[in-house]
């Protein structure tokens, strides 16, 4: 029973490090502007860290749903961006 429970536990734990690992969150600044600030925390160590406006409360949230359900997709894109020096 106990080993059971502490695999079941370990499991869970191990979900929620993945899950807190990828962080967004809005701030109101006024009516119509919110700071977004999206990040990625591995080990306590902010590793990756973008901030920007929205000019609605629904646009924020947007953002930060997006990068929630998609931030292992869009962290290696804007990374591939950043460090590729063609011009086009």
């Amino acid at each position: 029973m106990k080993l059971k429970a502490e695999n079941t536990f370990k499991k869970e734990f191990s979900n929620i490090a993945e899950e807190t690992s990828i962080i967004a969150e809005f701030i109101p600044k006024n009516e119509n502007n919110y700071t977004v600030k999206c990040k990625i925390v591995e080990n306590n160590e902010t590793i990756f860290e973008v901030k920007t406006f929205a000019g609605s409360r629904e646009r924020a949230k947007r953002l930060v749903d997006n990068w929630n359900a998609n931030a292992s997709k869009i962290y290696p894109e804007i990374l591939n961006l950043l460090l590729n020096n063609n011009e086009q």
